[in-house]
């Protein structure tokens, strides 16, 4: 109630940000919906993008939004449009709680393509390289979750120049978790999309990957070395990746993938030694 009332604007704030606490637990999320309280975080994302209510009505959804029933609430209640005017205008930590909750709802196909047709990508990625190492991740993640099996998606993603941004933040990232989160969404772009791979190679991503194949996390590795892999399906990329391991240059996609398996078992011999 505090959250929708014409309460002064710091009583707002405290009743989001609570919400925002509470909604961390699972069984209080059922409480919360069941209150009614997405409408009124929806309209919080609509307060001026400098505040806090803003800022805390969209952590709460960010937390909401984990739950399937809630991505498809959420997104019926209107909230993309505001989280999408949050990301692009919003102050950093309201940009980084937009992107948080654009990237939970993006889980959902239908969600998908409203998150796009609102104009979505393009702010994601420029958050990706805004220097704000939490926006950056959760941006990169909600990127990720975009490009999941759509090639439509993909294809707006390479438009607003996400491969250049996230081959970038996977080399200079400000955190491991900044790194993983940008090969998890080039690995994404990369599935059965020629086009996207080759704007990879282009952007310089081979070196970068096979570096991360060596010294990234275990997640990263793994990323980097299926997305090596997926470059390997592409004749154009299977030379240039053939290249960097210094194989033929009529090398098969077999060969070449062996390359990269023997690249990571050499991070894991490097590790025990």
């Amino acid at each position: 109630m505090l959250c929708k009332s014409d309460q002064p604007v710091p009583r707002k704030e405290a009743a989001a940000r609570e919400l925002w606490t509470l909604a961390l637990n699972n069984d209080y999320k059922v409480a919360i919906v069941s209150a009614g309280a997405i409408p009124a975080l929806v309209l919080l994302c609509r307060q001026p993008p400098s505040g806090k209510c803003a800022e805390y009505g969209a952590r709460a959804l960010w937390n909401l939004a984990i739950n399937a029933e809630n991505k498809v609430a959420i997104a019926e209640a209107g909230a993309v449009r505001p989280l999408v005017t949050l990301m692009t205008n919003g102050s950093v930590h309201c940009r980084e709680a937009a992107a948080g909750a654009i990237r939970n709802l993006a889980v959902n196909e239908k969600n998908q393509e409203e998150i796009v047709a609102e104009g979505g990508v393009r702010p994601l990625v420029e958050l990706c390289s805004a220097g704000d190492v939490a926006g950056a991740e959760v941006a990169a993640r909600a990127l990720w979750n975009l490009a999941y099996n759509s090639k439509k998606n993909q294809s707006k993603l390479v438009e607003a120049g996400a491969i250049g941004v996230l081959v970038t933040m996977s080399k200079d990232g400000g955190s491991d978790a900044c790194r993983e989160a940008a090969a998890g969404a080039l690995r994404n772009l990369s599935y059965e999309n020629d086009d996207a791979r080759l704007d990879m190679v282009k952007n310089g991503a081979i070196p970068v990957l096979a570096e991360i194949c060596v010294e990234g996390t275990e997640m990263s590795r793994i990323h980097a070395a299926a997305l090596l892999k997926n470059l390997n399906s592409q004749p154009d990329c299977l030379r240039a990746v053939a290249a960097e391991f210094q194989l033929p240059d009529d090398s098969s996609k077999a060969a070449v993938d062996a390359a990269v398996e023997s690249l990571l078992s050499r991070h894991a011999t490097d590790s025990t030694a």
